[in-house]
């Protein structure tokens, strides 16, 4: 059977990149090995603003993620020798900064509007495939003999250890930290603010979803004496953090996972494009992972149906070559600058933590400054084509 697209890896990128194809009437096969079944997770997505209104047109829905607030400021804090450094980033007029969704929330959605076009994408769960270029297209051969061709091939996968990736080189960096995720329940004094504060233990985020649930991402050292907390004193510890901003919180449950960052020195080879954590997997101190993700594909779709529409193939150089140089400058900063700033933010030297403060104190008096840091992290000017 013959696909526009193939694609291999069964995430969040995987399914959104089918739905953005599926509207223009491309079919896509995906390659997964669980089919529609949604992951258990207590993890979260910051989605900006212009990720959110991309996904609604995706999704063909104007009020999706309706059970998450809006995120109107993000309230910093930067501790420096028993002081605090704080500074803010407002939205913008007529814009929120974006919302704080639970991975299952958009896992769920995701699944349910695959379902609802299935004349335009397929689901298999092949264990074992062999890729080939062959006359123009990728050709996708199981075990039994059955072959499936697609114009390109979109990898999606995290794992690197795939033959699919011979031809791909990453940078990579062992960030020797663990991250603690927790759902909890917070009694806050505001509504519409998340947090965001640098210790020297590393930085902490609170993230509030809706009401009295937020979530609580804390990225620390693999020898932190922080993960050796209890979650009585844990929670006694993140109170005393967050003290200026709540009266009380408590931890439903908690999961750790280890941090690593990678980034691919090129985003596609012959017919194959990186789409995902694959091509750029990040730290999650800016909460930026799954927003890079999502302008990654409403380029490729974009320059996809612009190219195809004047009459080149699906596949074209010209098409990879044009999504590539568009992202490369976005997803390079995005990745190294969130890298040096978790280095900066997190260092226990005394006079790197002066100089980040008062640094940051000149940021949060430049009102041209954080505008601009605002631009890019709602992604203002990344979503105008599509």
């Amino acid at each position: 059977m013959t696909y526009d697209f193939i694609i291999y890896g069964s995430g969040l990128s995987s399914k959104l990149l089918a739905l953005a194809l599926s509207r223009s009437n491309f079919k896509s096969l995906i390659i997964t090995n669980n089919k529609l079944k949604t992951n258990k997770t207590n993890l979260v997505t910051f989605l900006s603003d212009g990720s959110l209104k991309y996904m609604s047109e995706v999704l063909e829905s104007k009020d999706i993620f309706n059970k998450s607030e809006n995120i109107e400021k993000l309230n910093c804090g930067h501790l420096y020798s028993k002081k605090e450094t704080k500074f803010e980033f407002k939205s913008q007029k007529h814009s929120i900064l974006g919302k704080v969704v639970p991975n299952v929330i958009i896992d769920e959605l995701l699944n349910n509007k695959i379902r609802s076009k299935s004349e335009y994408i397929h689901i298999t769960d092949y264990q074992e495939v062999i890729v080939k270029n062959d006359d123009n297209k990728i050709i996708i051969k199981d075990k039994l003999g059955e072959i499936r061709t697609a114009s390109l091939l979109f990898y999606s996968s995290s794992s690197q250890d795939n033959d699919l990736l011979k031809n791909f080189d990453f940078v990579e960096k062992k960030l020797n930290q663990i991250a603690i995720s927790a759902s909890v329940n917070i009694q806050r004094l505001q509504q519409n603010i998340a947090y965001q504060l640098f210790t020297t233990d590393g930085p902490v985020a609170l993230l509030p979803i809706k009401d009295d649930k937020a979530s609580m991402v804390w990225s620390l050292r693999k020898n932190s004496p922080i993960l050796k907390l209890s979650k009585n004193n844990l929670e006694s510890h993140l109170i005393s953090l967050f003290k200026s901003y709540i009266n009380d919180l408590e931890i439903i449950n908690m999961q750790t996972q280890k941090l690593s960052f990678s980034y691919a020195k090129k985003i596609y080879e012959s017919k194959t494009v990186l789409i995902g954590n694959i091509a750029h997997n990040i730290h999650p101190i800016a909460g930026q992972g799954f927003n890079l993700t999502i302008k990654d594909i409403s380029k490729i779709v974009f320059y996809i149906n612009k190219n195809y529409s004047l009459g080149l193939e699906l596949n074209s150089n010209q098409t990879l070559e044009s999504f590539s140089n568009n992202r490369k400058f976005d997803n390079f900063t995005f990745s190294f600058g969130t890298l040096a700033m978790e280095n900066i933010f997190s260092s226990e030297n005394n006079i790197i933590r002066f100089l980040t403060s008062k640094g940051l104190s000149f940021v949060d008096n430049s009102k041209s400054i954080k505008n601009i840091f605002i631009e890019k992290a709602t992604g203002k000017y990344n979503f105008q084509d599509y």
